[in-house]
């Protein structure tokens, strides 16, 4: 009993310690309060919190020694960007005069992650979970949100912002998924078989990104979709498009189409689009994970 009362008052003197300020009336206000008690407004904690691994005593970031369980709390929860910059720069020079070029692309790709993630963590506004860059006490330079203009959107403290990222997880499947349609367009283009190209590569973009502007804009209200002005079609036209556009071209006599059936293209055309339609599901949804 006298062990509980102790860590009782331990956690209620760390809690104390906690003060922040209201911006809108003045009052501060102590401990994990989400409101403030005189004038309502929201309050947001002035220190990211975290859980301690031993006891599960919630103590904020900056804190080092849990003061429960007196365990040392700060431990490195992911690789620094900045080291697979450092070390992709090392492999790509130590390894330029290899004749096998496999382990060298692998450097580079190190080295783009590394950019990658830098690039990100600012998005999110996090150096090593925290939103201060902190070095031997020193802070030089609190990370503030950074809006992205095309989206109007900000990534910053993802936790509490999850539904956002969440959207633009799936802005970027997008655009990674169109971008290598567009790309199968321009080798169809090279092959001189620009028929397939248009009636394929660009019909599946349409597919894609109709789709995601219905449910971005609608949301999965079916009977919106089939309401005036008919959302629905967005998605539905293309998915048609794949079926029908193939039997066409044999009609319009595409030389590389001149051997294959109607009936085969039409078959192709279908089981084209409901594979079209599972791989965007799947691939979209491994964005979100």
């Amino acid at each position: 009993a006298q062990k509980n009362f102790k860590e009782a008052n331990l956690n209620f003197k760390y809690r104390k310690s906690l003060i922040n300020k209201c911006e809108n009336c003045g009052m501060l206000i102590t401990g994990y309060r989400k409101s403030c008690p005189t004038c309502g407004q929201a309050i947001e904690l002035k220190e990211i919190v975290k859980k301690c691994k031993n006891c599960g005593m919630l103590i904020t970031k900056s804190v080092k020694i849990c003061p429960i369980c007196r365990k040392r709390t700060t431990i490195l929860p992911n690789i620094n960007p900045t080291i697979l910059i450092i070390s992709g720069l090392i492999g790509a020079f130590v390894f330029r005069n290899k004749k096998s070029i496999d382990f060298l692309n692998f450097c580079w790709i190190i080295l783009y992650c590394g950019i990658g993630s830098i690039l990100v963590g600012f998005l999110y506004g996090e150096f090593f979970g925290m939103h201060d860059i902190e070095l031997f006490g020193t802070i030089f330079l609190h990370l503030e949100p950074v809006t992205i203009p095309i989206l109007n959107i900000t990534l910053h403290n993802p936790l509490n912002n999850i539904l956002v990222v969440f959207k633009f997880a799936i802005l970027i499947g997008v655009i990674h998924i169109n971008l290598g349609w567009f790309i199968q367009f321009l080798n169809y283009w090279k092959q001189h078989r620009k028929y397939l190209g248009f009636t394929g590569s660009l019909v599946k973009i349409w597919l894609l990104t109709g789709g995601t502007i219905l449910i971005f804009t609608f949301g999965f209200d079916i009977y919106v979709w089939m309401a005036p002005p008919y959302p629905i079609l967005l998605p539905l036209l293309p998915g048609i498009l794949l079926i029908l556009l193939k039997p066409f071209g044999k009609l319009f006599h595409v030389s590389y189409l001149k051997e294959e059936t109607i009936g085969g293209l039409i078959g192709e055309g279908t089981m084209e689009s409901f594979e079209t339609l599972l791989s965007i599901m799947s691939n979209v949804a491994s964005y979100t994970r």
